[in-house]
């Protein structure tokens, strides 16, 4: 039995998962299987899967009638079939460094927690929201240091499986856009006294292919649907992306919404191209909150309430 299972969901982006298992097949730790999940691919996956002849033991897992469901719902496919001590879930856009899953087996044989490993974006000076994103998050902390849950990023993670199957895993009700890592990660702090860790050194790399525009629009579709079910679900999760600071009805929320208005979002997303760095990122967390907030909204509407 491997001591790894690595979990690697996969949708239609071939080329991106043909680097990823290059990467895989290049690793100093070479005790691990992977599942392929595969969230009804038709763009070859399975027959590219089926020739590679790749040089580590596999399965594929798939959705009954090779259903597309999301990458929550597509993760969990492992869930009857894990048996190995640890697993390590990995985005299949990544290309993890040599010894990524050496680090990983380190942390995690080193103390009980979860290793949170690093993502770095190589297009951040070409890509706006690569570098806001490269700045957020677990990228706040230095390496090891323990940060809160719902900072964990499934893309590079690494724990031992019996946590992953004594949570149920991830919500498969949530196949939208947005914060399925972070209900994840709040879940595992309710049920498990686990402290997450930044593994800086467990690094895998990606290039993002969003644009902010992209971006923008798929924050509307999270806050639409899926913070408003995280909501219901844990509703003493207070601080959920800092929505506190708008759902409710004191002096500081009606300032913060009194600031979240469509001609300060026009004038500061015009200024994008204009100003530094450092006020490029903080004019992107305004336009993030603001369209979170327009999607929350949408749902309030929908439902004849409004704040």
């Amino acid at each position: 039995m491997p001591i790894f299972d690595i979990v690697l969901p996969t949708y239609n982006n071939m080329d991106e998962l043909k680097n990823c298992v290059d990467h895989l097949e290049k690793q100093s730790f070479t005790d691990f299987q992977v599942f392929f999940c595969v969230d009804g691919s038709t763009d070859g996956t399975m027959e590219y899967i089926d020739e590679a002849g790749f040089r580590f033991d596999f399965k594929v897992l798939t959705h009954p009638n090779f259903e597309n469901k999301g990458r929550n719902p597509t993760r969990n496919l492992v869930l009857p079939h894990l048996k190995s001590e640890f697993l390590c879930m990995i985005d299949s856009d990544i290309r993890p460094a040599e010894n990524f899953l050496k680090k990983h087996f380190e942390l995690l044989t080193e103390k009980k927690c979860i290793s949170l490993g690093n993502v770095i974006y190589t297009n951040t000076k070409e890509n706006i929201w690569a570098d806001y994103l490269q700045t957020r998050g677990k990228n706040k902390f230095n390496d090891h240091a323990v940060i809160p849950t719902y900072y964990l990023n499934s893309q590079n993670l690494a724990m031992r499986s019996e946590d992953f199957i004594s949570v149920g895993g991830q919500d498969s009700k949530m196949r939208t856009y947005g914060g399925g890592d972070t209900e994840f990660g709040y879940r595992i702090s309710k049920l498990l006294d686990l402290p997450l860790i930044f593994n800086k050194h467990a690094v895998g790399y990606s290039e993002m292919p969003k644009t902010i525009d992209f971006a923008l629009e798929q924050m509307i579709e999270f806050g639409s649907i899926n913070l408003p079910y995280i909501k219901s679900k844990h509703p003493e999760f207070k601080d959920l992306f800092r929505f506190d600071l708008i759902d409710s009805s004191n002096i500081k929320s009606l300032l913060v919404k009194s600031a979240l208005n469509k001609s300060i979002y026009k004038t500061i997303y015009s200024l994008l191209p204009y100003v530094p760095q450092v006020i490029k990122r903080k004019f992107i967390h305004y336009l993030v909150f603001y369209k979170i907030n327009e999607g929350y909204d949408k749902y309030l509407k929908n439902k004849g309430e409004s704040f």
